[in-house]
């Protein structure tokens, strides 16, 4: 969650609030901020996978008033240059806390890939994503290095990515390097689950390598999405506070009463281990099921090279999957929640669930609603 101020707080659920937006769009070197006399809608879908089954990229949709003809792209110079050069465009939410005080908040950094003159040519729609979607488009050679860490960096640099935080922890798993060239994005895919981590790029354009060790301590406890395995004894956790009210989803706050859906949970994991290019296979039940109405699946991943990596990866893989009781709220949004928060839900059956942000969806126009979809336990 981004910290936020105490008029924030107090103002962001009142009956009445008023939300502005801005981007601020880098074109060949020149940096324009557009506000909300340009901007007629803004959708930004942000997505992560804590299991990095996927690595989701972030996607913002932007559609702006081109009466004046500033956004013809046509009569650019280098035209057929622009969406190569990586154009980017800065996205913040303002909360309105009086006349001359508004609370300005990052919604993420996008590099634009579709730029698209709308019927009419009386508005422009802009597309853009984060650099997940390009690094699916970037080859990474055979490479020699020795742990996870110097892997990810090296990925990174390859892409020319200089911004990013990588957990120290992956420094302690080690790796037999690549043999052969990999998809840059499929590569860190692999780096997530081997290094039991989730992969993302955060609001401030930063690519995130990082486990969910802790969370907010309280005097109440219970069973929550979080990691166990290799960074925790058992699956009880001091239980997440409300933030202040930040993190806490009311039926107030939505439209309607959430959905909540239980999906079949794995009762049998195989991992790969791998020696080279060849593989043994070690199959893990999940007892948590007690039965075998569910999922089988397998991992196959040349960054698992020995048993005891492959025995942490699945007791963590199947521990965080048994946390699969989906909400999805349809509500007033708050674009101070990111994706892993943990926060607690009302369910219209009269309690509240312990759940994972894992994606969110922001749409504005002229003010702000979405959506948020989270997994928790029962």
């Amino acid at each position: 969650m981004i910290n936020v101020s105490n008029d924030y707080k107090t103002n962001v659920y009142a009956p009445i609030r008023e939300f502005v937006a801005k981007i601020t769009f880098m074109l060949n070197g020149e940096s324009t901020e557009y506000d909300d006399e340009w901007i007629t809608y803004l959708d930004i879908v942000e997505e992560m996978d804590t299991l990095s089954d996927t690595l989701p990229s972030n996607q913002l949709t932007v559609t702006l008033d081109n009466t004046t003809g500033e956004f013809n792209f046509l009569n650019l110079a280098n035209m057929q240059r622009i969406i190569a050069s990586r154009p980017t465009i800065q996205v913040e939410m303002g909360l309105v806390i009086s006349d001359t005080d508004t609370e300005w908040l990052p919604m993420g950094l996008f590099y634009l890939t579709d730029w698209k003159s709308d019927t009419g040519a009386m508005t422009v729609t802009l597309t853009a994503n984060d650099n997940l979607l390009m690094l699916d488009n970037i080859s990474f050679p055979a490479t020699t290095v020795t742990n996870l860490y110097d892997l990810a960096v090296a990925i990174f640099q390859n892409a020319g990515i200089t911004n990013y935080s990588i957990d120290s922890s992956l420094k302690k798993i080690s790796c037999a390097g690549t043999t052969v060239a990999y998809n840059s994005r499929n590569l860190l895919q692999n780096i997530g689950i081997a290094a039991q981590c989730a992969v993302y790029q955060d609001r401030n354009g930063i690519m995130t390598i990082k486990p969910y060790e802790t969370l907010e301590e309280s005097n109440m406890y219970s069973t929550y999405p979080g990691l166990s395995g290799l960074y925790a004894s058992s699956n009880t956790y001091s239980r997440v506070n409300n933030g202040d009210g930040m993190k806490y989803l009311s039926l107030d706050n939505m439209y309607e009463i959430p959905e909540i859906t239980l999906e079949k949970s794995i009762y049998q994991l195989v991992v790969n281990i791998y020696t080279g290019t060849s593989y043994t296979s070690k199959t893990y039940i999940n007892s948590a099921t007690d039965g075998q109405n569910g999922i089988s699946f397998t991992i196959d991943n040349p960054l698992i090279t020995s048993t005891s990596l492959a025995d942490k990866v699945a007791s963590w893989y199947l521990n965080e999957s048994n946390y699969n009781a989906v909400c999805k709220v349809d509500w007033r949004q708050n674009p101070c929640l990111e994706c892993a928060d943990v926060v607690l839900a009302e369910d219209g059956m009269g309690s509240e669930k312990q759940t994972r942000i894992y994606k969110q969806e922001f749409t504005y126009q002229g003010y702000l609603t979405g959506n948020t979809e989270s997994r928790g336990g029962i």
